[in-house]
């Protein structure tokens, strides 16, 4: 059984000053740079896992482009989201701010690339789409949507503002091809799981180290590769009273951690050190009964209920490129909602 997958929302810039704008419309396209990487065709390939393209990529750009781990990271995440996350059907903006402008199409094509195009465009990954709404002119784009498109990457998230994109489409309705589907409760969380997943290992050791720091940690993550199974450490201080030093082993996977991890981040820990295992997935009972054996010291188990509820709680702190990852919207509770009173009845 196949789920239908959602309508994405995304911003594609054009070159500096959007520079290629106008032969993007004409040509009825998008496109991205990073042009010495070549044909990356075969990134996109069914047979290829997420993770597998990715570290693939990485392999070429690191070598071409250098830069730090941190940066390499985003450029990747952008032409992995270009040529492989986005689908056809999707929705992209085209922001034209020096012309006070912004296109609006919706993505027919997959992922196409050529040494020479031959319109005088240098950009050589393509996508095909089709212009639902030509131009808008700045002063029809919502302050909300404005915004979003300030974002300094060349293929970014729009899903914040998707309904401000919707009403420049057509009054609030779908196009054609586009379905619509809110997500809440446990299908709200797979949603987050799922895009989790799909960072790679150590920018997910980032976001874990980000999220503690929100948290009330000084945290660092450890060298990546031969980090004898510690991935982020922190240190809490309340108060200036005692320092508290925690250990973090991170698990991005879908299925079930053991006792051997356990083991293996208690083995790591000294004199006043605590542990903690934080994954996507969750716990088995022979590593649940191991966290707490009486005698040894206790390592706490934050499973994937209970890190979708810690990103929850800290949602608006987090970094806009993570908001930007997980794309949630709150709802607005009305004040006299938010309470309750209990009255005795017969």
């Amino acid at each position: 059984m196949t789920t239908e997958r959602e309508t994405r929302y995304w911003g594609v810039r054009l070159g500096e000053g959007g520079k290629y704008v106008e032969h993007a419309k004409k040509g009825k396209y998008i496109a991205i740079g990073w042009n010495r990487l070549g044909n990356l065709e075969q990134l996109i390939s069914k047979e290829r896992s997420f993770d597998d393209a990715w570290s693939k990529l990485y392999d070429k750009y690191k070598p071409i482009y250098g830069g730090s781990e941190v940066s390499v990271g985003i450029h990747i995440g952008v032409i992995m989201n270009f040529i492989r996350v986005m689908k056809e059907d999707d929705i992209v903006v085209v922001p034209d701010m020096a012309r006070g402008r912004a296109l609006l199409g919706r993505v027919t094509g997959s992922y196409e690339y050529s040494d020479n195009w031959g319109d005088g465009c240098s950009y050589r990954h393509r996508r095909n789409v089709e212009w639902i709404v030509k131009e808008v002119s700045r002063d029809d784009i919502p302050p909300k949507l404005k915004a979003s498109l300030n974002v300094g990457l060349t293929v970014f998230s729009l899903e914040r503002p998707k309904q401000e994109i919707m009403l420049l489409i057509g009054g609030g309705r779908l196009p054609e091809g586009a379905k619509e589907v809110t997500k809440t409760g446990d299908e709200l969380a797979e949603v987050i799981i799922s895009r989790l997943l799909n960072l790679d290992p150590e920018k997910f050791e980032h976001f874990i180290k980000d999220l503690l720091t929100l948290v009330g940690f000084e945290a660092t993550v450890t060298q990546y590769i031969s980090d004898r199974g510690v991935d982020v450490i922190g240190t809490l201080n309340p108060e200036g009273l005692a320092n508290i030093t925690l250990k973090a082993q991170v698990k991005r996977v879908s299925g079930q951690i053991g006792n051997q991890d356990v083991l293996m981040l208690r083995g790591t820990l000294g004199t006043d050190e605590h542990g903690v295992l934080i994954t996507t997935g969750r716990f088995t009972k022979q590593a649940q009964t191991e966290a707490e054996a009486e005698g040894k010291k206790p390592i706490a188990l934050i499973d994937r209920e209970a890190l979708i509820d810690l990103i929850l709680e800290h949602y608006d702190e987090l970094d806009e490129s993570y908001r930007q990852l997980l794309s949630l919207s709150k709802r607005e509770v009305p004040l006299r909602e938010r309470f309750y009173t209990t009255l005795m009845t017969r």
